[in-house]
């Protein structure tokens, strides 16, 4: 039988608030998962002052503040010394984890005897108008609208570089300590992009089991400015390709 969730999540921030509040509201609107959130000011270029004293004053919100900008995969690093539960959830700022996600991931880990989860997510424009009637009372139609629009995780197998949608992920929080969690590529800005593939390689080849399911999790959003896609650390850029090579 499927069982309620206990889960820790960690969300770094970088600025772009109202992409986060969204996101917070999706994990408190959780099902049957109880939630610790981790939420984390990663040296943010805005004030976010009043932003994390609204927040921190939720019961199930613990409120954190980089004194500079460190990359989302060393902020994980760093507050996984206070993780609650047994699993911990990837949650990337720009976001939106769909209602099922973390009772689905928690029980696939549980059934399936598995270490790490990734599922498909639904990805969606991030200039796409926000409703002034809440993010919950969006997602059934973005489901319906976009839902073609799917990234599907592989199976992992020896050659293959990438198999796991890293905003999807959720693992067993011994695991990722056992694990050393993310790598330390030596720089703020390498470390912002490809850790996620370095660490599922070393999950991979170190015989952890992964859970893969194709029943979206997360909506997926795109945008100019995130880690992939802006000039600093997207795609075809030093650090990337640095970091990709470093990985390989």
């Amino acid at each position: 039988p499927m069982q309620r969730v206990a889960c820790d999540v960690v969300l770094p921030v970088w600025g772009q608030l109202d992409h986060v509040r969204q996101g917070l509201e999706g994990l408190l609107a959780q099902e049957n998962a109880d939630l610790v959130i981790h939420l984390i000011d990663d040296g943010s270029p805005e004030n976010t002052d009043d932003f994390l004293r609204y927040w921190a004053t939720h019961p199930q919100i613990r409120a954190y503040r980089n004194v500079c900008n460190l990359s989302q995969f060393t902020s994980f690093n760093n507050v996984s010394r206070y993780f609650e539960t047994g699993l911990v959830a990837v949650q990337d700022g720009d976001d939106v984890a769909l209602p099922h996600r973390i009772h689905l991931a928690g029980n696939t880990l549980r059934l399936a005897g598995a270490d790490i989860f990734g599922s498909a997510v639904v990805v969606f424009d991030g200039n796409e108008p926000m409703s002034d009637e809440g993010w919950d009372r969006l997602l059934p139609d973005i489901k319906v609208r976009r839902w073609k629009n799917l990234g599907i995780c592989a199976w992992p197998t020896p050659g293959v570089f990438w198999f796991l949608f890293n905003p999807s992920m959720v693992l067993r929080t011994d695991v990722f300590r056992g694990l050393g969690g993310f790598g330390d590529f030596g720089s703020a800005v390498r470390n912002r992009c490809g850790h996620d593939i370095e660490f599922c390689l070393r999950a991979y080849y170190r015989g952890q089991r992964f859970a893969l399911s194709r029943q979206p999790t997360v909506l997926y959003r795109q945008h100019p400015a995130q880690t992939t896609r802006n000039p600093v650390t997207g795609f075809g850029t030093d650090a990337e390709g640095w970091t990709s090579q470093e990985a390989r």
